[in-house]
């Protein structure tokens, strides 16, 4: 179980990465510039943040005592602040 939310940070690491890139690129030129590849990270970001999350909440109910539901939501509402 813990490799797999491994392999989804490893996943979404770049994702993200290129998501600010292209945030901070089409601040300073303007929202429309690299509209396309902008929305994609997006998506993209939200799809492997949303994969992240039912991981941690699923963690959280079944299986690990150390992980607190309370702890899990704050990280899932943390991480939708940033990307919203």
């Amino acid at each position: 179980m813990d490799i797999f939310l491994i392999i989804l940070l490893i996943a979404a690491s770049p994702i993200i990465i290129i998501y600010i890139f292209f945030e901070v690129m089409a601040a300073r030129e303007g929202s429309e510039i690299q509209d396309g590849p902008r929305k994609f990270s997006k998506a993209l970001a939200w799809l492997i943040f949303g994969l992240i999350s039912i991981f941690l909440l699923y963690i959280a109910i079944t299986d690990s005592p150390a992980f607190h539901l309370r702890q899990v939501l704050n990280f899932i509402s943390a991480g939708f602040e940033f990307l919203k």
